[in-house]
């Protein structure tokens, strides 16, 4: 059988992959000793679809539709090397501190619990789907922090060039204490977002990879 292919054994009966076997299931990628299914990036692209039904402009999302398989399969790839590295570092994300993050969501969007349901339910997903979406994206934040954050520091100086950049195009713009912290916050997030792309593709380099899609 091939390696990507997962398949159960019927005997003598009626197969659709070679004699013998019956093909329920395909491996669309690698990524080290992890498989991502064929069913699994379909689900997450239907969920994908849902969100991409909210742009406005047609041509955007036709083009996004047309790349979406693609994109999804990067980013659960992605998600793998993620949680690869976590389970190396003892990193995890327990039920309490999903169950935070589905309360600070819910009351950000002033809902009740039957309001939230119906909010999840709406973008495609399950409760069970949502909540495990949460433990990757805690996941990843986690990882990151741990990886990046003391090591990501941001000068005054550098808050001050962007500060003049952004009084440049915006003259009103004030100088409070706030508005500069903001600056700095932006840096910050900027600089990590970078220090994990780099960190993924040199992940990604040192993995054995392959994209069956």
């Amino acid at each position: 059988m091939h390696p990507w292919i997962l398949a159960l054994w019927l005997g003598s009966a009626a197969a659709t992959a070679p004699d013998g076997w019956l093909l329920v299931e395909r491996v669309v990628a690698v990524v080290d000793d992890d498989v991502v299914l064929a069913s699994e990036l379909e689900r997450r692209v239907a969920q994908a679809r849902v969100a991409l039904g909210q742009l406005a402009d047609p041509g955007e999302r036709e083009r996004r539709q047309a790349t979406l398989p693609h994109e999804t399969l990067q980013t659960i790839v992605e998600e793998r090397l993620v949680a690869q590295t976590a389970a190396s570092l003892a990193i995890t994300i327990d039920d309490s501190q999903i169950d935070a993050a589905v309360t600070q969501i819910r009351d950000f969007n002033k809902l009740d619990d039957a309001g939230f349901a119906r909010a999840v339910a709406d973008g495609g997903w399950t409760m069970a789907e949502y909540r495990q979406d949460l433990h990757r994206q805690l996941l990843r934040f986690k990882l990151i922090s741990l990886l990046f954050a003391a090591s990501v520091t941001i000068s005054d100086a550098a808050v001050q060039a962007a500060y003049a950049a952004e009084k440049a195009k915006n003259p009103a713009l004030g100088e409070s204490a706030g508005e500069l912290e903001h600056l700095r916050a932006v840096l910050f997030e900027r600089a990590m977002s970078e220090a994990t792309a780099r960190w993924l593709g040199e992940a990604r380099r040192n993995a054995h990879v392959e994209l069956r899609l």
